[in-house]
């Protein structure tokens, strides 16, 4: 097997065409690409409803049946549930065609089987969605401009939505992040209500129905367009854009659930400022990569990425030989390596290029 960290470039036979902002889901043995932005013309969203799997054990594409596939979309939520992909929702061309269905994908028999649309939920934007136990939880996010406190869930079993609200729900928020620790979701950042940033941080218990207010001691500055990490013990949060001048950030922190405390994480040769990237977890190192720059100046793609260790408490570079920064791209660990796919950049003339380029790394 090789083991030696170095990138390596993926195989383009039967991969899907360019496009960013698609959904992207590791099952365990091939990761689900599907959807997206493809082009932007006369200032309309191209979408795409197609998509393909690709195996790293053959390094080999494989498109997925169009046949009972979802509408064209992106920014869709999807999520494995141990046997299907689950994707709902998303935004179509306009601003006004929001789609409110979904579908599950079986891998195996390569097939599609469309929900049930009775009672779904509202259409909402920038909500977060867990899977916990066999359901899937949508917190928060903004419907028609209002921003909500509120939620969904699908219940896999019985294939069915229910409402959820609570008389404890912390202030509505949107674009925040959030991550299953096993026993709660923490949920970070994002705006608040009317455009404020969010002040405080939260978790949500599924199984006792139940909200808590996080210390506040030592945690990171308001954010929002920031990914976090789950290390296993820790809550990672680094990056984002600053509520404070809106400027592009590099600082962030860890944050223990048991004992509700906050730790710093070294600045030392961290990575420069960035929104919007790719942050994972190895099983042994946080992985920041990709992202774009929103300010100073605005449009910029971030510089490279890197890798921080949280019992060493230190910083080190990815391998030499990076591909091409990009952001809404679509990343997942497989348990032994990095995988990169798609993703944009702005080009000269402020015209956006989409990638199909695809690259792995073991780590």
């Amino acid at each position: 097997m090789d083991t030696e960290e170095r990138w390596r470039t993926m195989s383009t036979e039967g991969e899907p065409a360019p496009r960013s902002n698609f959904c992207s889901v590791w099952t365990g043995t091939h990761w689900f690409v599907w959807g997206g932005i493809l082009a932007l013309r006369q200032g309309t969203f191209v979408l795409a409803n197609d998509g393909a799997l690709y195996d790293p054990a053959t390094d080999a594409w494989t498109p997925v049946s169009a046949t009972n596939a979802p509408s064209a979309r992106y920014l869709a939520r999807a999520t494995w549930t141990g046997t299907h992909v689950l994707l709902w929702g998303g935004r179509g061309p306009t601003h006004d065609a929001n789609p409110t269905d979904g579908a599950l994908y079986d891998p195996v028999r390569d097939a599609w089987t469309p929900l049930g649309t009775a009672d779904p939920p509202a259409h909402r934007m920038y909500q977060s969605a867990d899977w916990v136990d066999g359901k899937w939880y949508w917190l928060c996010g903004t419907r028609h401009n209002a921003r909500v406190n509120d939620g969904a869930c699908f219940d896999s079993a019985t294939r069915a939505w229910s409402a959820l609200s609570w008389p404890d729900a912390p202030a509505p928020r949107w674009e925040h992040a959030t991550a299953w620790t096993g026993e709660e979701i923490l949920a970070f950042g994002g705006f608040g209500p009317g455009t404020s940033y969010a002040n405080d941080a939260v978790a949500f218990n599924p199984r006792t129905n139940a909200w808590r207010v996080l210390e506040s001691k030592g945690a990171p500055s308001r954010r929002t367009h920031h990914p976090v990490a789950w290390t296993g013990s820790e809550l990672c949060v680094w990056g984002g854009i600053s509520s404070v001048g809106s400027k592009d950030l590099t600082k962030g922190a860890l944050y223990d659930p048991r004992a509700n405390v906050w730790r710093n994480i070294p600045t030392k040769n961290e990575p420069s400022a960035r929104a919007n990237h790719t942050l994972l977890w190895t099983g042994r190192e946080v992985l920041v990569w990709g992202g774009d720059v929103r300010h100073n100046p605005q449009g910029r793609i971030a510089g490279p990425g890197g890798l921080f260790d949280p019992v060493k408490k230190s910083w080190r570079p990815l391998p030499a030989g990076e591909p091409a920064a990009r952001v809404d791209h679509g990343a997942v660990w497989t348990g032994e390596e990095l995988l990169l796919w798609g993703g944009s950049a702005e080009g000269s003339g402020f015209v956006t290029r989409y990638f199909a380029e695809g690259h792995r790394v073991r780590l």
